[in-house]
């Protein structure tokens, strides 16, 4: 069963960590006659399903989400949700389980530019309330997730409950998409590119991490390695220092300090550990260039030489676009 430790540095990361094309800013390159342009261009109308499997500390889930694509304006409005009937047998456990119900009944609308890229989200509102009654009924399991402790603690589970209560206060509906639509928005946002076959372009950011209320600095390098009539390929390599890592994390364990001595100096041991730390995050990206929707993406995520994340989305379906 999934701790809820590493959910919560999960949450924090979350918002840090994935690179979506829509994060990315980036200088752009001198005009080419050979320059490959993405425009978003999806299917409308029709639910395009993708699967995701996902990896953490050698723990591997998977399921489907879902996406429906609508004319909105100059952007576009997708409708998402996750599919209850596709998830792994660890997603489906009863201590687990209250923590999807906000994302598989009626979609969620994501409100979109005319590149992919998501602005907002629709009606945030309501779905914060579902989101906050869903924390509540796993308030057990995050109690098995504190160090030393078996069985709920009424103060503890107060404590954390109201760190995780001010940690949504911080959310607004443009902010929200990276911590609601973690897992599927690198697959978002992929129009408007212009770039040359084996063109490499790097650059520095600030990425927000959006349930902390702060961010964290990210070196980014781009390359689009290769390109036929129907797809293109890129690589985009991340790197977050220990010196930010901890900058960010010393926020979290103060939302969720712990009053017991033993507890706080395993946290302060832990912190000091990842100002040793550099974490890098590399995603390679198959592009359909008819949509501007990957086909396939592969991430992974590594700190001291060794992966300890990683993350696949498949298409299910590529249609072809009138």
């Amino acid at each position: 069963m999934m701790k809820l430790g590493i959910l919560f540095t999960a949450l924090a990361l979350g918002a840090a960590l994935p690179v979506a094309a829509q994060d990315m800013a980036m200088p752009a390159p001198a005009k080419h006659a050979e320059q490959l342009e993405t425009r978003f261009n999806p299917p409308l109308g029709t639910v395009q399903r993708f699967r995701i499997k996902a990896t953490k500390r050698g723990q591997a889930t998977s399921w489907d989400e879902e996406l429906r694509f609508e004319r909105d304006g100059a952007g576009y409005l997708g409708h998402w949700r996750m599919d209850p009937a596709s998830f792994s047998a660890e997603m489906r456990h009863p201590a687990l389980a209250p923590s999807f119900r906000p994302f598989t009944g009626v979609p969620v609308k994501l409100e979109l530019d005319s590149e992919g890229s998501i602005v907002r989200i629709r009606d945030w509102e309501p779905l914060k309330a579902r989101m906050l009654v869903s924390a509540k009924a796993i308030g057990p399991l995050m109690m098995t997730a504190t160090p030393d402790r078996s069985k709920p603690d009424p103060a503890t589970e107060r404590r954390i409950m109201a760190a995780v209560d001010a940690m949504f206060g911080e959310l607004s509906a443009e902010t929200a998409p990276d911590v609601v639509i973690k897992y599927l928005s690198p697959a978002l946002g992929w129009g408007g590119h212009a770039r040359t076959v084996g063109e490499t372009v790097e650059g520095v950011e600030q990425a927000d991490a959006a349930l902390l209320g702060t961010s964290v600095e990210r070196r980014i390098r781009l390359t689009l390695t290769e390109a036929d009539a129907e797809t293109a390929r890129f690589v985009i390599t991340t790197a977050i220092d220990g010196a930010a890592l901890k900058g960010m994390m010393t926020k979290v364990a103060a939302m969720f300090e712990n009053p017991d001595p033993a507890v706080r100096e395993r946290a302060r041991q832990s912190l000091a550990k990842l100002e040793q730390m550099t974490v890098v995050q590399t995603t390679t990206v198959l592009l359909d260039r008819a949509t501007s929707l990957p086909r396939r993406l592969d991430q992974s995520v590594s700190s001291e030489g060794k992966t300890t994340d990683t993350l696949v989305i498949e298409w299910l379906r590529v249609p072809k676009v009138s």
